[in-house]
């Protein structure tokens, strides 16, 4: 008699690819779903390190000076020991993007191999979405997200895609890049279907 084990799926991509949305959808669909918000779990670990609130807004617009490099490696132990825990509970997706923009240009805060391993999702799931169209959703609806040029949209992806790639390689894992631009429903049904959600 085999036991189930659930999914562990890694979700990424820029922001304004709809990485929040589609994780709502989702749970609406499968209320077994645990969706692990690797930017509100990073929010929560701050404040009870520096016991001062911070809101997701904060944590996106102040990035490198709010979040220390301990709070990321530790946020990253409690991860790796929840989604080892899950896999007899069931389906969990990992909300999350290593690349961030900054003042300065791009940082890339990827997990380390070992922490990788210890997470070991059974697939990656990238969103993408034309540069003009990643503009528009950051100035119609900011939530703390910088303005940024087409060109920085592009780049911004393309570090996005790059970096679900390599773990992808490192893990031996399947990687599936995802159009976002597409309706809703087509986008939720192929992250779904892709990560065996159904």
């Amino acid at each position: 008699m085999s036991v189930e084990r659930f999914p562990i799926v890694y979700l990424t991509g820029a922001p304004a690819t709809g990485k929040s949305t589609v994780c709502s959808e989702l749970s609406k669909q499968l209320p077994e779903l645990l969706v692990f918000s690797y930017s509100a779990e990073l929010r929560k670990y701050a404040e009870r390190r520096t016991g001062q609130s911070m809101s997701e807004d904060d944590i996106r617009r102040l990035s490198g000076v709010a979040i220390t490099p301990e709070d990321v490696q530790g946020l990253d132990v409690e991860l790796a020991e929840l989604a080892a825990r899950r896999r007899d509970a069931g389906p969990m997706i990992i909300d999350s993007h290593a690349v961030t923009k900054e003042v300065y240009g791009f940082r890339v805060t990827a997990f380390d191999t070992a922490t990788l391993s210890a997470v070991n999702p059974d697939c990656i799931v990238c969103l993408y979405t034309l540069p003009e169209v990643a503009c528009q959703r950051i100035a119609s609806d900011p939530r703390g997200r910088p303005q940024i040029s087409a060109f920085e949209a592009g780049m911004h992806t393309q570090l996005q895609c790059s970096v679900a790639a390599q773990y992808g390689v490192l893990l031996g894992k399947p990687v599936y890049l995802v159009d976002s631009s597409e309706p809703l429903e087509r986008v939720v049904a192929h992250v779904a279907a892709k990560a065996r959600l159904i």
